[in-house]
């Protein structure tokens, strides 16, 4: 295989891959400087040369573990293998084959005499029914001959699976090994796994164990959208918090679990012009763009505003409280005429106010004017980066801030039923 092509199976992104000619420092694998080979440079700057980039291609596992794999391996197949032969060599098998084609000559042969008969009875109906009387005997001699053999056929195939149970209870299968991960923290690594851990945590692009990766961050994370007061539990996407433009980390504890909306909102480069301009009270497109290196398609976002009954639920979820007396049932309310949602306290009666947008939108709003107790996520909402670049919900370009009597004559909120 070229080198070209393990560098795009692989999913390398774009200018990792560098001619030797400009390489200052030596492979972090082996340590010796390539010369007259190409490379790839890892995110934090170190290289792999070629030989060891092609090797890292058939590790699975840390070595301990790769050994286990390997015997495992190699021991399944040399059971698969005997036991492949140990069937073809029974006599069951040889005759179960002669059946087969037995029964497939004489259905043939049946078929056969059953039309010619057919025919030459049609052609001297008149004179004789000889061959109407011959086709019906030949068919009832075919047929037991044809029932004798799927009997034998049947019997054959029994005796068949039973020594086949027999030798898989004479020969079992290999215990299956216990087989960890590079980032599995009970995983025993030597000294060159950690070299090998190290290359796979700059990949320069998703890492070879990114599945693994990103699923021990979502189990860690609950499944769900780590801003507090977003409910998303789908189109979730694995975040760096460290850009890996900034020489990030593939390793877990430098990963969080964000919903399709927030991720489009982190503030790293091929984040800043992924909210257009086509925004309205309904959706919010994002364009298509470039994250990482990888691109990432148009889609639009939730085509229902934010409803009174989902941001209850979301402040019992996070037991939210008001912030300036700490009573813990504040009351909300939805407009759906003006679209305004409305937090009141029962206690110190302060009241807040603002716009009803998305639910990934007004969730982590939520927060900002209530104190949430539990479920708090380890990521922030960036939300003000997506409000600098776009008119607030239901107010037209070019224009200022009105009344809301003024907007609601104006027609910016359609009288509509409640969701």
């Amino acid at each position: 295989m070229r080198f070209s092509d393990l560098v795009e199976s692989n999913k390398v992104v774009e200018g990792a891959w560098i001619d030797a000619g400009g390489l200052t420092t030596g492979c972090v694998l082996c340590g010796r400087k390539p010369e007259g080979e190409s490379a790839v440079r890892l995110n934090n700057g170190g290289r792999v040369c070629k030989p060891c980039f092609e090797g890292l291609q058939y590790v699975y596992f840390p070595e301990t573990y790769q050994r286990r794999h390997v015997d495992y391996t190699v021991a399944m197949e040399d059971r698969r293998l005997a036991r492949l032969e140990f069937e073809d060599t029974h006599p069951c098998t040889a005759t179960i084959r002669h059946l087969r084609k037995a029964k497939r000559a004489v259905g043939w042969l049946m078929a056969g005499s059953v039309v010619s008969c057919a025919g030459l009875g049609l052609l001297t109906m008149a004179a004789t029914p000889f061959f109407w009387i011959l086709g019906v005997l030949l068919a009832a001699l075919f047929l037991g001959t044809w029932a004798t053999l799927r009997r034998s056929h049947r019997s054959n195939e029994v005796k068949l699976t039973a020594e086949m149970t027999r030798w898989d209870q004479a020969n079992p299968a290999p215990p299956v090994p216990e087989l960890r991960q590079f980032h599995d923290p009970q995983a025993v690594l030597t000294e060159h796994d950690q070299r090998v851990l190290e290359v796979f945590d700059y990949w320069p692009g998703y890492p070879p164990f990114w599945a693994y990766v990103r699923s021990v961050v979502l189990a860690s994370d609950g499944q769900r959208c780590q801003v507090t007061g977003c409910p998303s539990r789908t189109e979730l996407h694995i975040h760096h918090m460290l850009p890996v433009s900034e020489a990030g980390s593939h390793r877990p504890d430098n990963l969080v679990t964000l919903c399709e909306f927030h991720h489009g909102l982190c503030p790293a480069p091929g984040h800043e012009r992924v909210w257009g301009q086509i925004t309205t009270r309904y959706f919010t497109m994002v364009r298509a763009h470039l994250r990482n290196g990888h691109p990432v398609k148009t889609h639009v976002r939730r085509l229902e505003l934010a409803t009174q009954e989902q941001l209850e639920r979301i402040i019992q979820f996070h037991a939210m409280a008001c912030k300036g007396c700490g009573h813990p049932s504040p009351r909300i309310t939805v407009d759906y005429e003006e679209n305004t949602v409305d937090v009141h306290c029962p206690k110190c009666s302060r009241l807040a106010e603002w716009d009803q947008k998305l639910l990934e939108e007004n969730g982590p709003w939520l927060t900002t004017r209530l104190s949430p107790k539990t479920n708090v996520g380890r990521w922030h909402d960036n939300s003000a980066m997506m409000e600098s670049r776009r008119p607030p919900v239901g107010r037209r370009r070019s224009e200022g801030r009105l009344s809301r009597p003024a907007r609601l004559k104006a027609g910016w909120y359609p009288r509509r039923r409640r969701w």
